[in-house]
C-alpha cells in the first residue's frame, strides 16, 4: 500500500498547467474544437479523436502555424489525462519540433516537463529523466524559477521511484528554493508531502510527521483539497507504525471524505483498506466488518496488486487469530495467487531494471553537470558585472580607450585561439572518457551490483517458496478431515507469515532473528512429526546477542530438508533434530544434525513422487550470486551418518546498514 501510494504524485503536471487557460489562449474555434477532442477521448472514440485533432492541426498550419505547438501540447495532456500514452508522446513530440522552429524556449520547458511526466507515468524512467535534464538546463538559462520548482520535485519522484529515498529528498528540497511565492504554496506542499513519504520509507517517522506537518500548512493557505488529503493519508501510515491508531483513524477518515468529494475512486478504497485495519486493530469490530464486506464487493483485478495484498493478508490474519481456519485458508490462497503475480512482476522488472538503473545514473550525471555548469556560469557573470561596473567608472582618454580596444582585441583573439586548442584537447579526453565510461557500463552487469539484485530477486522467491509449502500442509489436513489440527497449523502460520514476508523483503537480519524464526519454524513443523520428535539449538547466547547479523533465511531450506525430507519417512524410534550455532570472526557456523533416513533413501523417495527441493535450489543460487558480495565466507558440506545426515554450513556476518 505504501509504495503504491508514493507514486500517486506522479501526474502532477495535470494539477499544475490549467488545460483551460491553454485552450482559452487559441481562441473560440480552437476550444471548440479541442473540447470536443476531450469529450472524445474520454469515451474512448479515439479513431474520430484523431480524425478532429489531425484537422485542427493542418487548419492551424494554414492560418496561424505558431500556434500549433500550443495545440499540440493541449493535445498531449488530453490523451495523458486518460492515461492514453503513446498517444500524448506522439503529440508531444511534435509539440518539441515545432516550437524548436519559432524558438520559444519557456514554452519549450512546459513541453518537456509534461513528456516527462508521461514517460514517468508510463514506467520508462529513464526517459523520464533525459526530458526532465534538457528541461533543466533552458529553465536555468531563461531563470524560469516556476518550471525549476517542478522539475526538481519530478526528478526527485524519479528517485523515490526506485528507493533512492536520499537523494529524492534532497530535490524536494530544493523545490521550496525556488517555489517562494504566495501563488507555488501548492507546489511546496505537494514536494513536503513526497518528502514525508520518503522519510517513511527511511523509518523516520517522526521526522516525516513533521515534514507532513508543515506541507499541511501550505495546503491549507493555498486550498488544495486533493494535496491535502494526500498529506492526511501519509501521516496516517506514520501513525499506524507508531502504533497511534485513534489518531490514524481520524486522519484516514477525513482523507476519505475529501476523496469522495474530489471522486477518488482508488484513494478511497485505498482509505477504506486503511480503516479495515485501525477500525479492526482498535477493536470497533462492526465497522471493521462493515468496511470489509464493501471492499470485497469492490476488490477486482484492475485494482493495483499492493492494495488487493495488503487487504488479504489483514483478511487472513485476522480471520486466523478469530480460530476461523477455514476463510482464513481462503482468502492465504488469494494471497499465494498476488503473490505469484508479484514475483513474476519482479522477476522481470528487476532483471530489466539492472540496465535502466545504470542508465539513470548516466543521465544524473548529466543533470549534475548542467547544475554545476549554471553555478559556475553565475559566478562568472557575476565577476564580470563588477568589472564593467569598474569600468564605466572610470573616465579614460579617447587614445588610451583606444588602445586599451585595441589590445583587447589582441587578447581576445589570442585568447580565441588557445581556447581552440584547449576545446580540441578537451573533445579528445571526453572521447576518451566516454569509451571507458561505456566499457564501466558493460562491466556493471558483472559487478557488485548485479550480484546484489539477483541475490534480492531470489531471496523474494523463498517467500512464495514458504507459504506455498505450509499452505500445502494445511489443504492436506482439510482435506482428509482433521479439521482440528488445520486450525491448530493455520494459527500458527499467520502469526509466522508476517514475519516470513518482512524477511524475504530484508537484506540483513541479527542472529537471534534468524535463530528465533526458525524456531517457530520448527514448531509449526513439528505439529506433523509426531510426539516422539525433539529439537535442539546448541549457542552460546553472549555470543548470539553480540550484535552479529547475517543474510536471512539461508538456514531454513536445510532445516526443512532435515523435517520434510529425512525426519517425517522416519517409522520407528525416537526423531532427533539438533541445529549447533557457532559465530566466529567473520563467518557463522551451522551444524544441523538429523537422525532420520539419510540422505540415499530420501533421494529414492523423491524419484518415486518426482518431488523437487526448490528451497535447496534457491538457496544454492542465492550462495553462488553471493559469493561475489561477500567473497568466501561461504560453504557448504553435507556428511551420512550411519543414522541420518549432517550439514554443515557457513554463512557470513555482514554490517548493519
Amino acid at each position: 500500500m505504501n509504495s503504491l501510494f508514493s507514486k500517486y504524485g506522479s501526474a502532477i503536471l495535470l494539477n499544475i498547467l490549467s488545460l483551460i487557460t491553454v485552450a482559452q489562449e487559441e481562441g473560440d474555434w480552437v476550444r471548440e474544437r479541442l473540447d470536443q477532442g476531450y469529450s472524445l477521448v474520454s469515451d474512448h472514440k479515439l479513431d474520430s479523436a484523431r480524425v478532429l485533432f489531425t484537422e485542427l492541426n493542418e487548419a492551424l498550419e494554414i492560418r496561424d502555424s505558431d500556434r500549433l505547438a500550443k495545440t499540440n501540447l493541449y493535445i498531449g495532456r488530453i490523451y495523458h489525462s486518460s492515461f492514453i500514452f503513446e498517444e500524448s508522446i506522439y503529440y508531444l513530440q511534435k509539440a518539441v519540433e515545432q516550437v524548436d522552429s519559432i524558438n520559444q524556449k519557456q514554452l519549450r520547458v512546459d513541453i518537456l516537463i509534461e513528456l516527462g511526466a508521461v514517460f514517468f507515468d508510463s514506467g520508462r524512467l529513464v526517459n523520464a529523466m533525459e526530458e526532465y535534464t534538457h528541461a533543466t538546463e533552458i529553465a536555468y538559462s531563461i531563470q524560469d524559477t516556476f518550471g525549476l520548482a517542478i522539475l526538481n520535485n519530478n526528478i526527485g519522484l524519479i528517485y523515490l521511484e526506485t528507493h533512492d529515498y536520499q537523494r529524492s529528498i534532497e530535490y524536494f528540497k530544493n523545490v521550496t528554493h525556488f517555489a517562494k511565492t504566495e501563488e507555488t504554496e501548492f507546489l511546496r506542499a505537494i514536494s513536503l508531502n513526497n518528502m514525508g513519504i520518503a522519510y517513511y520509507h527511511l523509518e523516520e517517522y517522526t521526522k516525516s510527521i513533521d515534514v507532513l506537518n508543515a506541507g499541511e500548512i501550505y495546503a491549507y493557505s493555498s486550498q488544495r483539497d486533493k494535496e491535502l488529503a494526500d498529506i492526511l493519508f501519509s501521516k496516517g501510515l506514520n501513525y499506524i507504525e507508531l502504533n497511534e491508531n485513534k489518531k490514524a483513524l481520524e486522519l484516514f477518515e477525513k482523507a476519505k471524505k475529501t476523496y469522495s468529494e474530489l471522486n477518488f475512486s482508488q484513494r478511497i478504497i485505498l482509505c477504506d483498506v486503511s480503516l479495515y485495519k485501525v477500525n479492526y486493530d482498535l477493536g470497533n469490530f462492526e465497522k471493521s466488518k462493515a468496511l470489509e464486506v464493501d471492499l470485497i464487493k469492490v476488490m477486482r483485478e484492475s485494482l493495483p496488486t499492493n492494495i488487493r495484498v495488503d487487504f488479504y493478508q489483514y483478511l487472513s490474519t485476522n480471520y486466523a487469530n478469530e480460530g476461523d481456519s477455514s476463510t482464513a485458508y481462503r482468502y492465504a490462497q488469494k494471497l499465494i495467487e498476488l503473490n505469484g503475480s508479484l514475483l513474476e512482476e519482479l522477476q522481470s522488472k528487476t532483471l530489466v531494471n539492472l540496465k535502466t538503473d545504470v542508465e539513470i545514473m548516466k543521465v544524473s550525471e548529466e543533470l549534475s553537470e548542467i547544475e554545476a555548469a549554471h553555478t559556475k556560469t553565475k559566478t562568472e557573470k557575476e565577476k564580470i558585472e563588477s568589472i564593467n561596473a569598474k569600468l564605466k567608472s572610470m573616465n579614460f582618454k579617447i587614445v588610451l580607450l583606444s588602445a586599451l580596444a585595441g589590445t583587447l582585441l589582441i587578447l581576445i583573439l589570442s585568447l580565441l585561439v588557445r581556447s581552440n586548442k584547449k576545446k580540441k584537447k578537451t573533445n579528445k579526453i571526453l572521447e576518451t572518457q566516454k569509451s571507458l565510461l561505456a566499457d564501466q557500463n558493460s562491466q556493471i552487469l558483472n559487478s557488485v551490483s548485479y550480484a546484489n539484485s539477483m541475490e534480492k530477486l531470489l531471496l523474494q522467491q523463498m517467500s512464495p517458496h514458504f507459504i506455498f509449502n505450509a499452505l500445502t500442509t494445511a489443504e492436506a489436513s482439510i482435506s482428509v478431515g482433521d479439521y482440528d489440527y488445520a486450525k491448530k497449523y493455520l494459527a500458527m502460520f499467520a502469526s509466522l507469515l508476517r514475519q516470513t514476508l518482512d524477511y524475504s523483503r530484508n537484506n540483513v537480519v541479527s542472529l537471534e532473528e534468524e535463530i528465533n524464526f526458525l524456531k517457530s519454524y520448527i514448531e509449526i513443523n513439528s505439529l506433523k512429526q509426531g510426539t516422539n520428535f525433539n529439537c535442539s539449538f546448541l549457542y552460546d547466547k553472549d555470543e548470539i546477542e553480540d550484535f552479529v547479523f547475517t543474510p536471512p533465511m539461508l538456514v531454513q531450506p536445510f532445516v526443512e530438508n532435515a523435517l520434510i525430507h529425512g525426519l517425517y519417512h522416519k517409522i520407528s524410534g525416537d526423531k532427533e533434530l539438533s541445529i549447533k550455532v557457532i559465530p566466529k570472526e567473520n563467518y557463522i557456523l551451522w551444524e544441523i544434525k538429523d537422525n532420520g533416513i539419510g540422505r540415499e533413501k530420501s533421494r529414492q523417495i523423491a524419484h518415486v513422487h518426482k518431488g523437487i527441493s526448490h528451497g535447496i535450489k534457491i538457496t544454492s543460487d542465492r550462495i553462488k550470486w553471493m559469493k561475489n558480495i561477500h567473497g568466501d565466507y561461504f560453504s557448504l558440506e553435507y556428511k551420512d551418518l550411519e543414522e541420518g545426515t549432517l550439514v554443515i554450513l557457513k554463512t557470513p556476518i555482514v554490517e548493519m546498514k
